[in-house]
């Protein structure tokens, strides 16, 4: 889980996103709820031309799932 990368001056938020998950992180916290709202946008994008792989989506899920105890199989994205 991050800190609120809202925070983090100097970098654009495609910058921190890809920095975050390319780190291991599985949940992005920002403050700001437009950067937020373009950091969701950066996810999706990458996630829909392969620079980012459902895989690792999935895994971060996974992860996230067993601190939370969810039961799902997978997520519920729209890709």
């Amino acid at each position: 889980i991050s800190a609120d990368l809202s925070k983090i001056s100097g970098y654009s938020t495609e910058q921190k996103v890809k920095a975050f998950l390319g780190a291991g992180g599985d949940i992005m916290y920002f403050s700001d709820s437009a950067e937020a709202s373009r950091a969701a946008d950066i996810l999706l994008k990458a996630t829909q031309n392969g620079s980012i792989s459902n895989a690792r989506i999935n895994k971060s899920f996974e992860r996230v799932g067993e601190v939370f105890n969810i039961k799902e199989s997978k997520p519920n994205l729209p890709f």
